[in-house]
């Protein structure tokens, strides 16, 4: 337990470094790597939350998030950002 709750935490950090990919991206690829990063972001968040015992209780992402997450991405294109 220890050892995964130690491992999200890099992991956040290299989440959050990610984020700086973004802009470099044009357009449609911007928008999923957007969608991915949110949701990966959530994942991990659900795993400290759970602190780092994933083994007990699957974390999982409510599927009205995922299908909020993927839709503000999607619609982003109509926003034009």
């Amino acid at each position: 337990k220890a050892v995964v709750l130690e491992l999200a935490r890099q992991a956040q950090e290299f989440h959050a470094e990610a984020a700086e990919l973004c802009p470099h991206l044009s357009g449609d690829g911007r928008r999923v790597y957007e969608a991915m990063h949110r949701l990966y972001g959530d994942l991990l968040r659900q795993i400290l939350v759970q602190q780092g015992d994933v083994f007990a209780r699957r974390p999982r992402l409510s599927g009205w998030l995922s299908t909020k997450t993927i839709a503000v991405s999607i619609c982003r294109r109509w926003l034009g950002r």
